[in-house]
């Protein structure tokens, strides 16, 4: 295995740790929604995606959050994996390809995935109702994820083996 994949891997990790511990760490519960919580770990979700990509990103993102859904014992962690796996490609497609505002759209882009797959979600399994209130705490959690990955990703981008991941 050459040094880059090594880098890409543990970058990985790294990644899915720090999505696990931002999304456990300070869960602010959803009034109205039985198990629904927001938490800054969706920044890291967007920049699993930018940083290292659909697959690495996408699988980096879908762990890490559903191991913090396990911690916290939230039942379908399942349907996590599969969002927050979804949402990190969205953010790295709409970085990669929307060349002005491009890291806005990547933030909208994979809250808006986020904010889709709960809203489907959370309807499904306690009536559109839930899933209307819920909508709008899953937006807010977007605009904050969008105000840290602004601030997070140009640090990022002095790491220099972080700054090689983001070019390629």
């Amino acid at each position: 295995m050459n040094s880059s994949k090594i880098t890409k891997l543990v970058t990985a990790a790294l990644m899915a740790a720090l999505t696990c511990v931002a999304t456990a760490i300070l869960p602010i519960k959803v009034p109205f929604v039985e198990s629904a919580y927001i938490h800054p770990g969706d920044t890291f979700v967007i920049l699993s995606g930018i940083v290292l990509g659909p697959v690495y990103g996408g699988l980096a993102a879908g762990i890490g959050s559903m191991f913090a859904d396990l911690y916290v014992s939230y039942p379908f962690f399942w349907v996590t994996l599969i969002v927050k796996m979804v949402a990190a490609i969205v953010g790295y497609f709409a970085y990669k390809y929307i060349r002005h505002y491009s890291l806005f759209f990547a933030c909208l882009f994979g809250g808006v995935a986020v904010t889709l797959g709960y809203f489907i979600l959370e309807s499904y399994l306690y009536g559109i109702a839930k899933g209307i209130i819920g909508a709008p705490f899953n937006i807010i959690q977007t605009i904050f994820s969008i105000i840290l990955t602004s601030l997070l990703l140009p640090l990022l981008r002095k790491v220099p083996q972080i700054r090689e991941l983001i070019r390629r």
